[in-house]
């Protein structure tokens, strides 16, 4: 009885130290990193509205315009981008500027 024990502890061990997989690449594949590269190309230079953001993105990343939208917030609350507000037709909008 004492050797299926330690056979089934064995067989669990054997399980549970597996390696999940290959680790992940360490390269620019995000959106952040997609929006900084827009950034250092001075792509931001002129006020830039979510919209404007998303059509150039897609290019690169192709991703909802949300999480564009989202990801720009976050470079901005990070103090990477900055954001400003830009008047059109009475109407106010975010745009993010460097």
């Amino acid at each position: 009885m004492l050797k299926d024990h330690e056979k089934r502890i064995a067989a669990l061990e054997a399980i549970i130290s597996k390696k999940k997989g290959p680790p992940l690449k360490a390269g620019k594949n995000s959106l952040s990193d997609a929006l900084i590269e827009l950034r250092d190309a001075r792509f931001f230079s002129t006020p830039r509205v979510a919209g404007e953001v998303f059509a150039k993105v897609q290019t690169k990343y192709p991703c909802d315009a949300g999480r564009v939208a989202v990801a720009l917030f976050r470079l901005a609350k990070a103090r990477t981008l900055r954001i400003t507000s830009k008047k059109v037709a009475d109407k106010k909008y975010k745009v993010y500027v460097w």
